[in-house]
């Protein structure tokens, strides 16, 4: 049986192949429209990133950070449409949920669809100027040369390090939001529970119960600060149609 430290640069490895093929595969839906795609190719960049950002801990190849910052590229490309596509749901559950007439939110629903055509167009430019062979190869050529960077222990200390600093910016970002309700510090507490809960699923089948309710925490935080946050962002958008901006 393999050692537990033994495991991680191969979780790393698969992570960054498995994430930057599901990248790859939901490109042609993304750029038809699929709201499901952009949102799932998003967070396998987010996913990938984190695992690049392990490596790079160790000392791996300066095109690993290279990669990274591409791969970052795309996450931030996808942002905008997937922005859209949630205020879009959330206008629909809304309607469900509190009964508005329809002919109520009809200007704001149709504006949301014109924009998010007109975003789509955007990301569709910006996914053209992505060089996918290039991404391709580094990611493999990662993913190949992982092992070799460090030894098992090395690999079990940059791990371990990564989720501590993880866990300092999950504790200063709730340190910043207070008692008061502040939508801009709830979403970057949100980004660094994601960052931490992505971090720590790197331990892979080794995590331990303790770990994996911490896990089950961590995904429930983000999904309740995800809500808030969807919400807010379609509040911000009602306003500023209201006012004209």
């Amino acid at each position: 049986m393999r050692h537990a430290t033994t495991t991680i640069a191969d979780a790393l490895a698969s992570v960054i192949i498995e994430q930057r093929a599901i990248v790859a595969k939901r490109f042609a839906r993304v750029l038809k429209g699929d709201a499901k795609a952009v949102h799932r190719a998003r967070v396998a960049s987010r996913r990938l990133r984190e695992a690049l950002m392990v490596a790079t801990t160790v000392g791996a190849p300066g095109d690993v950070a290279r990669l990274r910052r591409e791969v970052r590229r795309v996450t931030r490309a996808f942002g905008p449409v997937r922005e859209i596509d949630v205020m879009l749901e959330e206008l629909d559950l809304a309607l469900t949920r509190h009964a508005w007439p329809p002919d109520r939110v009809a200007a704001l629903h149709r504006w949301l669809e014109e924009e998010r055509e007109r975003r789509r167009a955007d990301l569709s430019a910006k996914l053209d100027g992505v060089d996918r062979s290039w991404l391709r190869e580094r990611s493999e050529t990662a993913a190949s040369k992982i092992a070799a960077e460090a030894t098992p222990s090395e690999w079990w200390h940059a791990l371990a390090s990564h989720v501590v600093d993880r866990v300092d910016v999950v504790t200063a970002a709730i340190d910043k939001c207070g008692t008061l309700y502040a939508p801009d510090r709830l979403h970057r507490l949100r980004i660094a529970i994601k960052k931490l809960r992505y971090a720590v699923e790197f331990l892979g089948d080794q995590v331990r119960p303790d770990v994996r309710r911490a896990l089950s925490k961590l995904t429930q935080a983000q999904e309740r600060f995800g809500h808030l946050h969807d919400v807010q962002v379609l509040l911000a958008q009602v306003q500023a149609m209201a006012t004209g901006v």
